[in-house]
């Protein structure tokens, strides 16, 4: 998986049935396992593992059982399997990704993501609750940032900054307050930001895109409605972006973008030079 940055303590749940002792995987174990798209440089076990990582990148795939995965430092990718496991990703921005059993996803310093990239279903994810179902049943704990399914997830976010990814699908995304940034993805969504600078997102589109803030309505990645949005993010194409009476702050980047700002104090960015003022 691309990684889009810019990002619980609890205990494992009791196997039924005999007693099981879980097996210790450190860092430098290798296996032909992946964790989101990445070849695994720390591997588990079909049994039930306490898996340590690096203070350095790593790519955890913690593969069956019910696990326990301590990341440590670094940016790390981070993968449960289909069992109960704990996920910690620690310092640094990490991409943590249960599986499909009830999972327990703690973050730490920096911005962390839960990823449903796999989910064979649309999620429902909710931040500030720090629940998500779908995929499973997953806690979250200092989780700022989601990435859906390539189906219609729903998202709510926490009322701090966070990334909403909702890939494919038609998602349902409701930032809340904060400085967020949404990213609808392919498909027809609905992008509500709420209070604060919110910023809808179309760098990954892979054609120009039309937006609106005026009429907030979008199209070429799909056909979005956006809602009590301030900002917006172009594509690497060209793109026509047009703001509304607010403070409005739009950045074309790459390709021949039209930009209309409209009324208000606004920042208009193209591919190269300063801003042209707000």
């Amino acid at each position: 998986m691309r990684s889009r940055l810019l990002p619980f303590a609890g205990l494992l749940a009791a196997v039924l049935g005999a007693a099981l002792v879980a097996s210790s995987v450190q860092a430098g174990s290798s296996q032909s396992l992946t964790c989101l798209g990445e070849r695994a440089t720390v591997t588990g076990t079909s049994g039930n593992d306490r898996i340590s990582g690096t203070a350095k990148r790593d790519v955890i795939a913690a593969a069956e059982g019910n696990d326990v995965v301590d990341a440590r430092g670094g940016r790390d990718l981070v993968c449960g399997g289909r069992g109960k496991d704990v996920l910690r990703g620690g310092a640094g921005s990490d991409e943590l990704s249960g599986g499909g059993g009830d999972d327990r996803l703690r973050g730490g310093a920096g911005l962390d993501y839960a990823v449903y990239e796999d989910s064979p279903a649309g999620v429902r994810a909710d931040l500030a609750r720090g629940s998500a179902t779908g995929w499973g049943t997953d806690a979250f704990k200092a989780v700022e940032a989601l990435i859906g399914s390539r189906k219609s997830d729903t998202f709510r976010g926490s009322g701090r900054a966070n990334y909403l990814a909702g890939l494919e699908g038609a998602d349902d995304i409701s930032a809340g307050a904060g400085n967020d940034y949404i990213d609808g993805g392919r498909g027809g969504d609905r992008l509500e930001g709420g209070d604060g600078f919110d910023t809808v997102d179309f760098f990954f589109s892979r054609r120009g895109v039309t937006a609106s803030l005026a009429s907030g309505n979008a199209r070429g990645y799909g056909r979005d409605r956006i809602v009590d949005v301030e900002d917006l993010d172009g594509s690497r194409f060209r793109d026509v972006l047009i703001g509304n009476a607010s403070p409005n702050w739009i950045r074309g980047f790459a390709g021949d973008d039209i930009i209309f700002a409209g009324a208000g104090r606004d920042r208009a960015e193209g591919r190269q030079g300063p801003p042209l003022g707000r």
